[in-house]
């Protein structure tokens, strides 16, 4: 309920801030809205949900719900990528009324800022790389996945990344173990197609 109210919050000050740009009267602002109530019925239909780590600062004074549907009241993040944020009583009542699961929503609790020409320096520096990727992998959950989504990109990037990715997979004994036990149940099953073909 907390990070729901905190979901609002932010969401209210989103919508006065465009009804300012856009000249309109705000009435006393969408703070009107009771939201205490709202936030509640936001948290019980997003009670399945999944949060996110969105960075180490304001964690306690920033969130933010992403998601790939064009809802009333959300917003695209860029012009063209169809990945969106906020829209929040829209994802509940699609949540709710069974249109879309909650885990086709992204909520993230926490940011991480830079300085003007840090985040530029950080890159040249190597820390972080940009890549181009398809809005569905941008969207992607991250539960139960075979291997983290990260060495997924670096794969589907090639190059260097992917080389960096094999070396951290060998690295990592876990997940190994899920990859050989993913092989054992691909050769039972060749093993069982086998069989069925015999068999007729």
């Amino acid at each position: 309920p907390k990070l729901a109210e905190l979901l609002y919050e932010i969401d209210d000050k989103r919508l006065d801030k465009q009804k300012d740009e856009a000249g309109l009267d705000n009435e006393g602002g969408t703070m009107r809205r009771s939201r205490t109530v709202i936030a509640d019925a936001f948290a019980a239909d997003f009670k399945e949900g999944v949060i996110n780590s969105g960075g180490d600062e304001d964690r306690s004074s920033f969130a933010m719900l992403i998601h790939g549907h064009d809802l009333a009241d959300s917003v695209e993040l860029a012009p063209g990528t169809r990945i969106y944020q906020a829209g929040l009583d829209a994802a509940a009542k699609a949540v709710r009324e069974g249109e879309l699961n909650v885990l086709d929503f992204r909520l993230f609790l926490g940011k991480r800022t830079w300085a003007p020409g840090a985040l530029g320096a950080e890159i040249g520096a190597g820390m972080w790389q940009p890549v181009a990727c398809a809005r569905p992998l941008a969207l992607k959950q991250c539960l139960q996945l075979p291997k983290p989504l990260w060495h997924e990109v670096c794969e589907l990037t090639g190059g260097r990344l992917m080389e960096l990715s094999k070396l951290e997979m060998l690295r990592r004994e876990d997940l190994q173990d899920d990859e050989e036990a993913a092989d054992e149940d691909e050769n039972e099953e060749d093993e069982d197609y086998s069989e069925e073909e015999a068999l007729e």
